[in-house]
This record gives C-alpha cells, sequence and structure tokens, in this order.
C-alpha cells in the first residue's frame, strides 16, 4: 500500500544539503509558529471580537448582535480548518522533500503531525490568559488536516500516468 501512486525510494537524508532541508522543512516551521501566534491572548475570542464584530455590523448593519456573534463563532472555526488545511499540506510538502507522486505514508504522516500539533497547541492554551483547551477544536484542526490530504491524494492520482495503451489493435 505504501507504493500506492509512485514507487521511488526515498532519498537518503544525510545526503541532502542543508539548504534543502529549509527549502521543505522552512515552511513548516514558519506556519506552526504563525499557528503558535494564533493560539495567544491577541487571538483570543474576546481579542477578535474587539474588531471582527465593528466590522461585521458594517457589512451586516441589520444583522443582530447575535448573529453577529454566530458570525464571528463560524470565522474563527473556519480559520481552525484553513491553518491546519494549508499546515498539513506543508507537511507533506516537507516529507515529501521534492519527490514525484504520492504515497498514502505520507499523507498519514503529514496528519497524524498536524494533529499532534493541534493537541500541543491546544495544550499550550491551557497556560495562556483567556484561553483554554478544546478537544472540538482538535477536531476541527484535524478535520482541516484531513481535507487537505484527501486533496492531495485526489490532485496525484489524477496526475498519476495511466497505464499504456496495448499495442495491438482490438478485434473486431
Amino acid at each position: 500500500m505504501s507504493n500506492l501512486f509512485t514507487s521511488n525510494p526515498a532519498p537518503d537524508e544525510s545526503a541532502l544539503p542543508p539548504q534543502h532541508w529549509l527549502r521543505y522543512w522552512g515552511p513548516v516551521l514558519a506556519w506552526a509558529l504563525v499557528i503558535w501566534i494564533f493560539s495567544t491572548a491577541v487571538f483570543s475570542e474576546a481579542a477578535t471580537s474587539r474588531w471582527l464584530f465593528p466590522l461585521l455590523h458594517w457589512l451586516l448593519p441589520n444583522a443582530s448582535p447575535r448573529a453577529i456573534g454566530h458570525i464571528h463563532h463560524l470565522i474563527r472555526k473556519f480559520a481552525h480548518v484553513f491553518e491546519y488545511l494549508l499546515f498539513s499540506l506543508l507537511l507533506l510538502h516537507g516529507i515529501r522533500r521534492g519527490r514525484p507522486g504520492w504515497h498514502l505514508s505520507w499523507s498519514l504522516a503529514a496528519l497524524g503531525l498536524a494533529v499532534l500539533w493541534a493537541a500541543s497547541d491546544e495544550f499550550h492554551q491551557i497556560f495562556v490568559f483567556g484561553r483554554g483547551p478544546s478537544l472540538r477544536d482538535v477536531l476541527i484542526d484535524g478535520s482541516g488536516a484531513l481535507t487537505a490530504q484527501l486533496l492531495a491524494a485526489f490532485w496525484f492520482a489524477r496526475l498519476r500516468p495511466s497505464a499504456p495503451a496495448s499495442q495491438e489493435s482490438p478485434r473486431p
């Protein structure tokens, strides 16, 4: 099953020059830092409501405060999905290291690492004033990561070269 869409062997990690490591893992580390910053008090629900509520009220002047609150909540949860969708794709990029094709094991590793980071992010929020851990957020983050890997599998399956056509002409 690890040979699902390609049969290229993994290159020796020690043979990769440092600039290649940075090329594949630098974006992962940068986005992990962005996620960590998003889990600080600066991006708590109370903090984002200070600027997002007025913006939503300006965009939707007839919306009730309750509706604005629901929209704010949905935007925050969609941000979780997007954060981890992108993170999971960046992890897959790092794991692939430029190798062609797609392997189920690569996607499972990317998904697992993304969910572990989501869990560690929620653990981090235990120590942040105004924040708290949420298993629901880990599941939402995981859904974004899973969506990314399903999209990647679909993408690479569509790019996979089809089997060569038979050289023989069909018999009547």
